[in-house]
């Protein structure tokens, strides 16, 4: 990084810490593709990375006041950046293995043969409501994934999209499904006990 360019956003970083709001413009101006990139980076999906950056910019002038040094105020504000991206990944991740556990309730229950249990048919019912909340080309997804075991890459030629299409459907469909129940399950902690007495069966 050129030393004029250096000084810059160094001079911006102590006026933001003064207060002054045209500086954070200004360092938004040098340093927000940086930003971006470091976001992309670790945050893969767009929609997510992008609230990741206006999270980032929301609270610059927070920020700020946490700085000891402005010395190498660029390379405070990417490792922030970068810590910030990880933990939202692995907030991500999390989400995403907490959908496959509904998902795999609710698969277990939707496959399940019919019973006589008053209970366990109150559940087949919100679970089959859930189902039909899916768009077809969802429930096909579902069903082919983990009915019949097919790989994302044989339903998108069998589909004829492409596999990262077959993955956002999935997804799609596992957050429409956790939606669904989440109103079902009222409390989550009595929903993961309903989940472990399942998978323990």
């Amino acid at each position: 990084m050129k030393c004029e360019r250096k000084e810059a956003i160094n001079r911006c970083l102590i006026e933001i810490k003064d207060g002054n709001r045209e500086s954070a413009s200004l360092l938004y101006f040098e340093i927000s593709p940086t930003i971006r990139h470091i976001a992309l980076r670790y945050i893969k999906n767009i929609r997510d990375a992008e609230d990741l950056i206006q999270d980032f910019w929301a609270d610059i002038f927070d920020i700020v006041k946490k700085m000891a040094s402005f010395l190498n105020g660029f390379s405070f504000l990417c490792k922030t950046m970068t810590w910030r991206a990880i933990d939202r990944y692995r907030k991500l991740r999390k989400e995403q293995r907490e959908q496959l556990e509904y998902a795999d309730f609710v698969i277990a229950q939707y496959a399940s043969p019919p019973c006589d249990d008053i209970e366990s048919l109150t559940v087949q019912d919100e679970i089959d409501q859930a189902m039909d909340k899916l768009t077809d080309i969802e429930k096909q997804i579902i069903l082919l994934i983990y009915f019949e075991d097919q790989t994302t890459r044989e339903i998108a030629i069998g589909l004829q999209i492409s596999k990262s299409q077959v993955s956002k459907l999935k997804i799609g469909a596992l957050s429409k499904l956790k939606a669904e129940l989440t109103l079902f399950f009222a409390d989550q902690d009595d929903f993961a006990q309903s989940l472990h007495y399942e998978r323990s069966e």
